[in-house]
């Protein structure tokens, strides 16, 4: 089965929402060309469902680093739940 690759277009929607820390699109700026850098990697390539979560699971981690890093920088405090749920 030939790899697929998850790009920026295809989760989007998903995770725009997931990065918003401030009004402005600074922050969606920055996580289309982290991914892109996850694309260049090559850890947004899967052959089935199960290689499919797991770059999911890439996506949710690069939102977990960079909404920490917001807390410890500017104190802009997050819940967790937050990144994983659909709203």
């Amino acid at each position: 089965m030939p790899k697929k690759t998850l790009l920026w277009n295809d989760i989007s929607d998903f995770a725009r929402g997931k990065f918003d820390v401030w009004t402005g699109e600074g922050q969606h700026v920055w996580a289309e060309q982290a991914w892109e850098g996850i694309i260049q990697a090559g850890l947004a390539d899967y052959k089935d469902e199960i290689e499919r979560h797991i770059v999911l699971i890439r996506l949710m981690a690069l939102v977990t680093m960079y909404r920490e890093f917001c807390d410890l920088v500017w104190q802009e405090a997050f819940y967790r739940e937050d990144i994983v749920s659909d709203g």
